[in-house]
């Protein structure tokens, strides 16, 4: 699932994602200006380095959460819940609601 809003032609106003491959090139993180919070598993282990590069090369407001006892789909009892929980007080806290 991949959900992306511009806010103006060209401008990134919120992206989310949640595939369970690899953080883009750095070169266009380092571009990223939207808030950006990343979740990751902690028994994902080849993906919780990729996102700690991630991390560091975001220059903007930035999260990283690792869930305990979860790997990259998040299907352990209760990992999808506190993912879901999470992102909703990230979005909540982070971006405001606009009517259509």
């Amino acid at each position: 699932m991949q959900t992306i809003i511009l806010d103006q032609p060209g401008q990134l106003r919120l992206t989310s994602t949640a595939v369970p491959e690899a953080p883009g090139p750095g070169e266009a993180l380092v571009r990223v200006r939207a808030p950006t919070m990343l979740i990751v598993g902690d028994a994902d282990h080849g993906v919780i380095e990729l996102n700690r590069g991630a991390f560091e090369r975001l220059q903007c407001e930035k999260r990283l959460e690792i869930v305990p006892r979860a790997t990259h789909l998040f299907e352990e009892p209760g990992a999808l819940d506190t993912v879901a929980a999470l992102a909703g007080r990230w979005f909540r806290s982070h971006f405001r609601a606009v009517k259509t």
